[in-house]
């Protein structure tokens, strides 16, 4: 990519910033997790201007961008809390799920 075109495309990125903060924040659902979906998908938006095709706008990319970080951080909070999960979660949760009877036999059998 030239020097020019670099320069341009971050001189638009700079144009659609505070759109793609608030983006990010409504897509955290709050301030802090905002933030942190901002932050990286600032970082994967810069490093990848190089690779902006031009197929779509630059606010559709980066904010398509934006939604995989969500999505990215949200599969990394999930595997964070089923490591942190006691081991009889899953004991327990499997318990609550079975028939009423439990699959029980009576005396008789």
């Amino acid at each position: 990519m030239e020097a020019d075109q670099r320069r341009e495309l971050e001189n638009a990125w700079q144009a659609i910033a505070p759109q793609i903060a608030l983006l990010c924040r409504r897509l955290g659902g709050s301030a802090d997790r905002g933030d942190e979906i901002l932050q990286r998908a600032t970082v994967r938006i810069v490093r990848s201007l190089a690779g902006y095709r031009g197929e779509a706008s630059l606010m559709t990319w980066a904010s398509a961008i934006a939604q995989h970080e969500r999505d990215r951080l949200f599969v990394q909070e999930m595997t964070e809390s089923r490591r942190r999960a006691p081991a009889g979660a899953e004991a327990l949760a499997e318990l609550e799920a079975r028939p009423a009877d439990g699959g029980a036999r009576s005396c008789g059998q």
